[in-house]
């Protein structure tokens, strides 16, 4: 009777020390084919354990569409390198948590969460619709980074098209000290799909000036010069009008748009490229058809 209970115990610590089982889902707000979408992604447990992947992709069912022109502005690689990119070409966000192990963490380890921002940047290649920058930066350690991958096209029965980062930034480890994932969210979405972060400029104030109107058009009698438009002296005043800006090809629709059609699901892939090998995690996001 001693021996069940002492085989028991041990059964149910060995339960208790095991690591959390894989679970990946993926989710459209909104689900319906054809409509703008974000797509929601959350990835736990069973990750590598003591090892960081190098390389990152993310697959999306044939039939997603991407409209670079969907946000408004476009990182560039020096404003990549810098971690200056503008906050009106957001195309996603994302959260890492991690577990750090080593002399330095404790017996237990610590426990790190990095943000993750996806900007818009050029194509990486001829062919693709652009690139995306991986922006991470973990605020207690200070540590952040950036790198630029690709949106490309895939010859696959089920995938279509797959983001993806070949060289991830990650920090150099002094021996015996490891890092593992332990949680993955994404949100890819922006656009009228909603953005994470829609930037308005602020109105301009036109200083001391009062509406006129000359040969039937609208002018800006001023005490004095407005920089923000065109003035000519007019007397003892400056005689102003708007310029014209050419209208910025933006927010004119979704970055991401759900396949037409409709089947039940469409798949959504995440591939992990540690130094040992590739961890492939697939999940299926609900889909309902178009009324």
């Amino acid at each position: 009777m001693r021996q069940g209970k002492i085989a028991l115990a041990a059964a149910c610590a060995l339960i208790g020390a095991a690591p959390a089982a894989a679970a990946t889902t993926a989710t459209l707000e909104p689900a319906t084919a054809g409509a703008g979408s974000h797509l929601l992604v959350d990835a736990q447990g069973g990750f590598h354990k003591q090892e960081i992947p190098g390389g990152l992709a993310i697959g999306f069912h044939r039939g997603f569409a991407f409209d670079p022109a969907a946000v408004g502005a476009e990182c560039s690689d020096d404003a990549a390198k810098n971690d200056a990119c503008p906050p009106n070409s957001i195309v996603g966000t994302g959260v890492l948590d991690l577990l750090a192990e080593g002399f330095a963490f404790g017996a237990n380890g610590q426990q790190f969460t990095a943000q993750l921002t996806f900007y818009r940047a050029a194509p990486r290649a001829q062919g693709d619709p652009m690139g995306i920058v991986f922006a991470f930066k973990e605020t207690s350690s200070g540590y952040h980074g950036t790198t630029i991958g690709r949106v490309r096209a895939l010859d696959d029965p089920i995938l279509g098209t797959e983001i993806q980062w070949d060289q991830l930034p990650v920090p150099p480890l002094p021996p015996g000290m490891h890092f593992t994932f332990e949680r993955l969210r994404l949100d890819i979405g922006a656009g009228t799909a909603t953005p994470p972060v829609r930037v308005r400029p602020a109105p301009r104030k036109t200083p001391n000036c009062r509406k006129v109107r000359r040969h039937g058009k609208r002018y800006y009698l001023c005490h004095k010069r407005v920089k923000s438009m065109r003035c000519r002296r007019h007397g003892k005043r400056w005689l102003c009008r708007k310029r014209r800006h050419a209208r910025a090809a933006q927010d004119g629709g979704a970055f991401l748009t759900n396949p037409v059609a409709c089947a039940g699901t469409w798949r959504v892939r995440l591939q992990l490229a540690y130094p040992s090998g590739i961890e492939t995690r697939d999940a299926d996001a609900p889909c309902t058809a178009a009324r």
